[in-house]
């Protein structure tokens, strides 16, 4: 995936930027790896630094839906002090390890609806720092994910869509001040279903309860490798549940 925008701000004398990611999908503890190609304009240029980093969209307190900055899921310095001379081509290759919690953003590569993740990199000239474009990134989901995901198709519960949500879960070990929250089940007939993903190194930490409040909601957890024991408990909660 390539990406490429003008730097039309004061200091930066028409220089552009163009971002290429080496694989079109990446999963949460994987490695977002690509390159970053510089090209200078019409004078030369000093580059304190070369940074990237990685953004999500959320759901905001009154409901809106918007990119917000204080979601930052990471962000690190990827070359310092460059000389770009005029009309110059340099390349800066990145590799940015993503957190494992890091929200999915497809389905059985599919983009799940209402959410975003995006890519973003900044060129930092003499104090000032050019405009924050967010490159969309694919963060497919790992073997834990689609054990659960394939559940609820399964129990009769389809995707519709998934949002952030601020705070804690009550019961899980987070790293991030915010979680995914995935909702299942046909908006217009028969019950919904919430399921909340925080995921860890060896396994996907997992809530799911019914919107409505019936019955008890299932905790639990899904390793990574060998999903099926975690799984195969959720299934039989999701069966229940999904009946009126």
């Amino acid at each position: 995936m390539e990406f490429k925008r003008l730097l039309a701000g004061l200091g930066f004398g028409g220089a552009a930027v163009q971002t290429v990611l080496r694989e079109g999908e990446v999963r949460p503890g994987g490695v977002l790896a690509g390159t970053v190609h510089v090209e200078g304009g019409e004078v030369d240029l000093h580059i304190d630094e070369v940074t990237v980093g990685l953004q999500a969209r959320a759901e905001m307190d009154k409901g809106e839906v918007e990119w917000d900055i204080e979601l930052q899921l990471k962000h690190e310095r990827v070359k310092e002090s460059l000389e770009l001379a005029e009309r110059a081509k340099v390349d800066v290759p990145f590799e940015l390890e993503l957190p494992w919690e890091t929200p999915l953003t497809r389905y059985r590569g599919k983009p799940i609806r209402g959410m975003g993740v995006g890519l973003y990199t900044q060129l930092h000239v003499s104090a000032a720092v050019d405009p924050e474009d967010l490159d969309p990134v694919a963060v497919a989901p790992l073997a834990s994910h689609t054990a659960v995901l394939d559940a609820a198709e399964a129990a009769g519960l389809p995707l519709r869509r998934a949002r952030l949500e601020r705070g804690t879960v009550s019961g899980m070990e987070q790293r991030l001040p915010f979680y995914q929250q995935l909702c299942f089940g046909a908006a217009d007939r028969g019950p919904e279903v919430d399921i909340v993903f925080v995921t860890g190194e060896r396994a996907c930490q997992v809530l799911a309860e019914r919107r409505d409040g019936h019955g008890a909601p299932w905790q639990g957890s899904v390793d990574h490798d060998g999903p099926a024991a975690g799984a195969a408990e959720l299934s039989a909660w999701l069966e229940s549940a999904a009946r009126p």
